[in-house]
């Protein structure tokens, strides 16, 4: 490999052609950025200059929200067990703690005994605040909400 030696009076230099090489690609690359940010800048500029039509208040369009056609009733879970022998006894005793009527249904989606107050509630807001009083009681306070669609 060759090198190139430049001499000055009080210093010696070493050129290796990787080093010109290296020169080289660096001044392309930064030639091709600046060439980039100028095209940003061009670019942005025309942005600035476009503006939008105003729509006149006579022109605006209001859209209705679609009517929902669909309603819900719900009932309050409070177990849910493998076993309907469980299920029975967890139904037993929240009768006496709740002085509610209490169902037990198979739910085939889960594959469980399910224990729900027989109550249906036609707001949700109504089934939340019995499900808060519920909450305050110790074995009930994994109690949810479950949406019944009507048809």
């Amino acid at each position: 490999m060759k090198s190139y030696i430049l001499k000055n009076s009080s210093f010696t230099i070493n050129y290796h052609p990787i080093f010109f090489f290296t020169l080289l690609i660096l001044s392309l690359l930064f030639t091709f950025c600046s060439s980039s940010k100028e095209t940003g800048k061009e670019n942005e500029k025309e942005d600035e200059i476009y503006i939008f039509d105003e729509v006149p208040p006579e022109d605006s369009y209001t859209f209705e929200k679609p009517v929902n056609n669909v309603t819900f009733l719900y009932k309050i879970q409070i177990g849910a067990f493998s076993t309907r022998e469980r299920a029975e006894l967890f139904a037993e005793r929240s009768r006496r703690e709740l002085n509610r009527g209490i169902g037990i249904s198979y739910n085939d989606d889960v594959n469980l005994f399910v224990v729900q107050l027989e109550e249906k509630f036609s707001s949700e807001i109504e089934a939340e605040r019995v499900r808060a009083n519920l909450w305050q009681l110790e074995d009930y306070n994994d109690a949810w909400i479950i949406p019944i669609r009507q048809k």
